[in-house]
């Protein structure tokens, strides 16, 4: 049994920039209460046997959650910020999760070398193997949001879904 654990991220996105974007919670700002969530996660977890790993400040890289593929935690969770940009035509495009770096990138400002953008979209998502989770947790705004097709809702969900995440818990706000 084993779960990783995303929060407790520094972020410096105005709410101009964020508005911008089509998103209308404001900017994208240090989340205090995710520190202690995700504490309280590993108090839980951790007497039950887990392994638990977290990830925060600049580990909370979209590498390091690329580098589960194909050998996923049982638990995924993810206290951070959560987007959906209506301005890209790939639905697979227009959602994701903002981690380390994030910020930065969407900002348009200099990341560090050989480091993604740390904006991880529903299509990076939706590539990766993560057949081994049980639970994956958005706690994180606009995650359950998405494109309304006839063939249902395309964005967070249905990436973690191609992915093979069993059971996904997330929000509309």
């Amino acid at each position: 049994k084993s779960a990783a654990i995303y929060g407790n991220k520094s972020y410096r996105l105005s709410a101009e920039t964020m508005a911008q974007r089509g998103n209308t919670r404001g900017a994208v700002d240090l989340l205090p209460k995710t520190k202690v969530e995700i504490e309280g996660i590993n108090q839980i977890l951790s007497p039950l046997d887990y392994r638990v790993q977290t990830f925060t400040k600049q580990q909370g890289t979209e590498e390091s959650v690329k580098s589960l593929d194909g050998h996923s935690p049982s638990i995924l969770h993810f206290a951070t910020h959560g987007f959906v940009d209506r301005s890209s035509n790939d639905v697979m495009q227009q959602s994701g999760l903002i981690l380390s770096y994030g910020a930065r990138a969407w900002e348009g400002k200099q990341i560090p070398e050989n480091t993604e953008d740390g904006i991880l979209t529903a299509a990076e998502i939706a590539a990766l193997d993560l057949s081994e989770t049980d639970i994956v947790v958005l706690s994180a705004c606009n995650t359950a949001l998405g494109e309304i097709t006839t063939e249902g809702v395309w964005g967070l969900q249905r990436a973690f879904k191609q992915a093979g995440v069993q059971t996904i818990v997330m929000s509309l706000w």
